[in-house]
């Protein structure tokens, strides 16, 4: 008795053709959409005062900043040159805008909700 032995062969030959590439278009797109999404909108500004957990801006935005980062922000100096992202985050459910304020001077950014 003589056992004919078979090649392994690859798979590319069920995968050639339309589906296979219309498979590959549609994740390329799926990869490109979903960075899109996720890149935060940033824009300059200067500070104008510093009140404890309160940044006003030159711009009068007024942006309240969450307590965990409260001590790095409450020695900031007016007139600092500022670059804010803003943010979208899921909390509980909730999707919620904050915004990520980068002081120039010290190199060190807080997170902070917009008030007005």
């Amino acid at each position: 008795m003589v056992m004919k032995t078979t090649m392994f062969q690859p798979c590319e030959r069920r995968v050639d053709g339309k589906p296979a590439s219309y498979l590959l278009l549609a994740i390329i797109l799926l990869v490109i959409m979903m960075s899109t999404v996720a890149e935060a909108d940033c824009w300059e500004d200067s500070l104008k005062q510093v009140n404890r957990d309160i940044l006003i801006m030159d711009s009068e935005t007024v942006y309240q900043v969450v307590p965990r980062d409260e001590m790095t922000s409450i020695f900031w100096l007016p007139a600092t040159h500022i670059t804010i992202c803003d943010s979208i985050a899921d909390v509980g459910g909730t999707l919620m805008t904050y915004y990520q304020i980068l002081n120039w001077d010290h190199g060190v950014p807080v997170w902070a909700t917009r008030e007005r």
